[in-house]
């Protein structure tokens, strides 16, 4: 591996707009209490920064993430955050494979923070993992969540740091996580040091890795060390000493279920790259839809925010105990045990979405009553159904009516529908500018063709559908 490929840059002032000005005069910025474990030595800056305005992405922690993790011998130790950057786990897998490879000393969070996290970064980690050990023929994988003594019995640790060793050869510490994110996405800076044989650096570096793992299980670094050389091996080594009040726990299989199946190799969480322009999606709409679907969508971004708060508040008060999804399930099990219990939610969506009931609410409750598989499926078709019949009632009445009970705007809209076809339906659908059943009697009234209606309508709701399943299905777990 070498870091002198790792070129470096002067500071362009790009956080704040401005070159910074160099200090006015030196100064000793080290901490006089606290003892360097190395000086005089070269370092790295390893970076990740995203294409923006005309700038080429930067991906050398990637780089050197996938150089660091090839030339490893004897002995990767990683403590991470994440775990989910598929480029990263499969360099990890085809280390493990060889049969003279490395051992991977993984550190790890038990779990991830919160619902959301858990049930989609935990869900790609749980991935990840089993991929690893799959690909560990010669069992030299070493996964551990670190533990520690609480008030009322052990406690996990929720590791946050972003360190990487490889023998006594490289050690990185910085902001990047071995997630997707931080290969493309985020913007990071990690400091690299490189030994080059020199056993001043080498040792210093074993030294760090020691001092890292004694904390974790509670003994000395000396005491750890002695340990790697009684075992021939840290792996070993870990195994002998743990079991203490701070211990390293080997990390548990999860079984993530349906969700492992559902989501995709990444997800919003963990993109590699920033997501597109919106301008790109506005130029493919109709001038008379551009103003009012982005505005909605900047309106979206406010719901959500506000449905996020929700559901933090729901979590960390006593709100889940008052109305509990499960409950709620149990007590319509005779419908949904019934045979006639799909028919019923589907004639159930088209009457409550012709009261205006809201078809957010009605999706999440089908999926409540009937599970993601069946119930994600049923929404659907209860959806489409709904707006068949909403097209149907603005077809029976007069246009003049249906302008004067929406207002010209509506109208304005409709019409661009109508020009628009499917692609304009589901952008309409997708960041709705009025209710559901309000937009299928107008575009009924004002004759939007039928069949691309309905297709934009289905393309419109899939993406609403399947974050609703996956949100009522957290809920009843």
């Amino acid at each position: 591996m070498q870091l002198e490929r790792l070129h470096t840059r002067r500071c362009s002032g790009r956080p704040g707009g401005k070159r910074l000005r160099a200090p006015r005069r030196p100064s000793e910025a080290w901490p006089p209490a606290l003892r360097a474990d190395l000086t005089d030595v070269d370092v790295a800056l390893a970076r990740t920064e995203p294409a923006y305005a005309g700038r080429r992405e930067v991906r050398e922690v990637e780089a050197l993430f996938a150089d660091t993790i090839a030339a490893a011998r004897e002995v990767l130790y990683v403590e991470n955050q994440y775990l989910t950057a598929i480029g990263l786990g499969e360099a990890l897998a085809a280390a493990l494979a060889k049969p003279h490879g490395p051992e991977v000393i993984l550190v790890v969070p038990q779990t991830c923070s919160g619902w959301l996290e858990e049930g989609t970064m935990g869900v790609l980690r749980a991935r990840l993992v089993r991929r690893l050990r799959a690909a560990d023929r010669f069992g030299r994988l070493y996964a551990y969540a670190p533990c520690v003594p609480g008030s009322d019995g052990p406690v996990f640790v929720n590791v946050h740091a972003k360190v990487m060793m490889a023998d006594d050869a490289l050690l990185r510490i910085g902001s990047a996580n071995l997630s997707n994110r931080s290969m493309g996405m985020d913007t990071e800076c990690d400091l690299a040091l490189e030994s080059h044989g020199d056993h001043r650096i080498g040792a210093t570096i074993v030294g760090l890795r020691d001092r890292l793992l004694g904390e974790h299980l509670g003994v000395a670094p000396a005491a750890f060390a002695d340990a790697v050389r009684a075992a021939g091996s840290v792996g070993q080594a870990i195994e002998r000493l743990r079991g203490g009040p701070r211990t390293l726990v080997p990390l548990a299989d999860v079984d993530p279920g349906w969700l492992d199946e559902t989501l995709p190799p990444t997800v919003f969480p963990d993109l590699e790259r920033p997501v597109a322009d919106v301008a790109p999606l506005a130029e493919t709409l109709p001038p008379g839809l551009r103003e009012p679907v982005l505005r909605t969508a900047l309106r979206g971004l406010g719901v959500l925010a506000v449905l996020l708060g929700l559901a933090a508040l729901w979590n960390a008060t006593g709100l889940h105990d008052a109305i509990v999804p499960s409950t709620l399930a149990a007590s319509l099990a005779p419908l949904r045990e019934s045979a006639a219990g799909p028919l019923v939610a589907l004639a159930g969506f088209v009457v409550a979405a012709t009261f205006l009931v809201p078809v957010t609410a009605l999706i999440a409750a089908t999926v409540l009553l009937f599970g993601p598989a069946l119930g994600a499926p049923l929404a659907l078709v209860g959806s489409l159904l709904a707006a068949g019949a909403a097209y149907a009632i603005g077809r029976l009445l007069w246009r003049d009516t249906v302008r004067r009970l929406t207002g010209p705007a509506l109208g304005r809209v409709a019409r661009q529908l109508a020009r628009a076809g499917t692609t304009g339906v589901a952008a309409v659908r997708l960041v709705p500018v009025a209710p559901y059943t309000v937009v299928g009697v107008v575009a009924g009234a004002l004759q939007v063709r039928f069949l691309p209606y309905l297709a934009g309508t289905a393309l419109g709701l899939l993406p609403g559908i399947l974050g609703l399943s996956l949100f009522a299905d957290l809920l009843i777990g």
